[in-house]
């Protein structure tokens, strides 16, 4: 018996679920009726003039690749573009494409452990919190130098700058700031009327967007 296009959708999800790719991933069945039956199916890195010659020859009728053919929102379907051509040619063909993408990254088994085996890591950690943890945002501060130490302290104290299990994670760099106090203002440093510049640090640190007021 011949499965459908819609039962293989089904599987690669169960291994590689849709809801694990990013947000601004492009990701699972993107050219084909799921009612179509699959009688072959090749994998690929990229959908190419050549990956669907080897589909026609191989007598696949589904692509699955790990980079989306069709990634950014089409406002129209023609042979105009690189990836409107191949999609075309595709759904002319009657081969499926399907696309299992960042899903696919951060999956066990999936595309960067092989990588971390070949290098030989150990004690490997996410460098951010998986898809579905607690959504965080970047903020970004500027801080005289000398109150920098301070500045952060008191962030890490109220639980910014964590990142998986580190702590106290930031990024600075000096610069100058400028400004001009206009009449009514009452500046802390400078004078009003004129340009004045000042020695700061910016000072950037995740928190967790619950955090935020």
């Amino acid at each position: 018996m011949t499965d459908s296009l819609a039962d293989w959708v089904a599987l690669v999800d169960a291994v590689y679920p849709e809801a694990d790719a990013e947000s601004w991933d492009a990701t699972g069945l993107q050219v084909g009726d799921p009612q179509q039956p699959v009688s072959a199916a090749l994998t690929c890195l990229d959908v190419t003039p050549a990956t669907l010659d080897e589909a026609a020859a191989g007598g696949a009728d589904l692509v699955i690749a790990h980079h989306p053919l069709l990634f950014r929102p089409l406002a129209r379907l023609t042979p105009d573009t690189a990836a409107g051509r191949l999609a075309l040619r595709a759904a002319h063909g009657g081969v499926a494409v399907l696309a299992a993408h960042s899903n696919l990254d951060v999956a066990a088994g999936g595309t960067t452990e092989p990588i971390v085996t070949a290098l030989g890591l150990r004690d490997v950690r996410p460098l951010v919190p998986a898809a579905g943890g607690e959504a965080g945002c970047k903020l970004s501060v500027f801080v005289p130098p000398a109150e920098t130490a301070a500045v952060l302290a008191a962030m890490a104290a109220a639980g910014a700058g964590e990142i998986g299990q580190y702590r106290e994670c930031s990024f600075r760099v000096r610069g100058t700031g400028t400004f001009r106090p206009m009449a009514g203002a009452a500046p802390a440093v400078g004078e009003r009327g004129r340009r004045n510049e000042v020695v700061e640090d910016r000072l950037e640190i995740v928190v967790p967007a619950a955090g935020l007021a």
